[in-house]
């Protein structure tokens, strides 16, 4: 006799199915609200410029009462910066059948229409922080292998190391399933080669490149999406020569940011003093350190608030406390506010004082609908209509460095010790 179990009635059993959709990934952005807190004000296709001194008037004599003639007068001289905008966007095509789905048998969905909905601006949101980090190329990683064929089930694997070049540290986080991508030839300007991801990965994933090769050192990229990227972070506080908004950086020294190049030394409370001291020198001021923002990732914070937990003990111990108290949970340095960010390149942070960095926008973050439309029917192959709904997502902006002075950073800090998003 067998006895009666499930596997009898299953097509009996109603399925279960919970009835909240968990993230399998996080989609936060510290850095994105610490910029739009930096919006100014009307911003166009023609840019905006922005006047700079870069000369002081000359002609100083010192004389005397036999010889009293004064030296040629030399003026001041002035030049300018642009700030042009940038565009991004994510689009979304939907079947009538899914939207219907949805939006009709509401009893059924275990989530809204509208929250589907919100997975798109999120993806873009968590995206457009990423790239506050980068230096305008779009760098989502960049390969440390060679890859020569075309074919399938071959394994990326990305640089994770701390480098003068910002971007080095994240593998192949950004780098995700399903999604192409293309390695960028930046001698040429051109894609070397296209792949998509079919297993990802955190320091490397395996991809199927369609096209093409790819060469070590190259950056990856979204489908040509190389060099049109807003410039983060890593292009406007720097200490490498180049252009910066239109000026070289060679002919206008003031222009460049303190750079401090831990060369693979942890930070400590010591390296950010460091660097304050540096923004002092430059405007020759001791309250110039005021009003600092700082940009780490909760790895390096944590670091930094623990190079205390000895002397915390000792202190406690000496007020004859019984118990150990354990590692602070914030680092606090005068009135430096810390945006704490796990998108950040872990091997370096950026400084700013308030009104240094601006960010302009043309078009804010939002569904792009100009022609006044929620959905859009696709017209299909004949031109007349299809069961295909497209809306589309995106921005038009750009941040500026105003006043570089007020910024200073420090990089190739040491990673292995730390949480990353890479070794978590």
């Amino acid at each position: 006799m067998a006895d009666f179990v499930p596997s009898n009635v299953t097509d009996l059993k109603r399925e279960d199915v919970a009835e909240q959709v968990r993230l399998l990934f996080e989609q936060n952005t510290p850095t994105y609200q610490a910029m739009q807190k930096l919006t100014k004000g009307e911003f166009t296709e023609k840019g905006v410029r922005l006047p700079l001194y870069v000369r002081r008037p000359g002609g100083h004599t010192a004389y005397s009462p036999l010889a009293s003639d004064f030296n040629a007068p030399v003026g001041p001289q002035t030049t300018s910066m642009f700030v042009y905008p940038t565009y991004y966007a994510i689009a979304e095509i939907m079947d009538e059948t899914t939207m219907m789905m949805f939006q009709n048998t509401k009893q059924n969905n275990v989530e809204s229409f509208l929250q589907i909905q919100k997975m798109w601006p999120e993806a873009a949101m968590w995206r457009i922080n990423r790239m506050y980090h980068g230096d305008g190329s779009g760098a989502l990683a960049f390969s440390s292998a060679t890859l020569a064929t075309p074919g399938p089930a071959q394994s990326l694997t990305c640089t994770t190391t701390a480098a003068a070049t910002p971007g080095q540290t994240k593998g192949a986080v950004y780098l995700e399933e399903g999604h192409t991508y293309q390695a960028w030839n930046t001698t040429t300007n051109a894609a070397r080669g296209t792949f998509t991801v079919t297993t990802a990965g955190r320091s490397s994933c395996t991809i199927n490149l369609t096209s093409g090769s790819i060469t070590s050192g190259d950056p990856i990229v979204d489908v040509g999406s190389y060099a049109k990227w807003h410039r983060g972070l890593g292009h406007l506080i720097r200490s490498a020569t180049g252009l910066l908004q239109g000026l070289n950086t060679a002919n206008y020294l003031d222009l460049l940011s303190t750079g401090l190049d831990l060369a693979g030394a942890a930070p400590t409370p010591q390296t950010i003093h460091s660097l304050k001291g540096s923004i002092i020198t430059r405007y020759n001021d001791t309250t110039a350190e005021n009003g600092l923002t700082g940009v780490l990732t909760p790895g390096q914070l944590r670091r930094l608030a623990a190079q205390g937990y000895n002397f915390r003990e000792y202190i406690a111990n000496m007020d004859g406390a019984d118990t150990t108290k354990g590692v602070p949970n914030k680092y606090q340095d005068h009135d430096t506010v810390f945006v704490e960010d796990a998108s950040a390149d872990d091997d370096r942070g950026y400084f700013w004082k308030n009104g240094c960095l601006e960010n302009y926008e043309q078009m804010p973050f939002g569904e792009k609908r100009l022609d006044g439309q929620d959905w859009r029917m696709l017209l299909g192959a004949n031109n007349a209509g299809s069961g295909r709904y497209q809306k589309a997502w995106g921005c038009s902006s750009n941040p500026a460095i105003v006043f570089p002075r007020g910024t200073a950073f420090f990089y190739r800090g040491e990673i292995a010790s730390i949480s990353t998003q890479v070794s978590p």
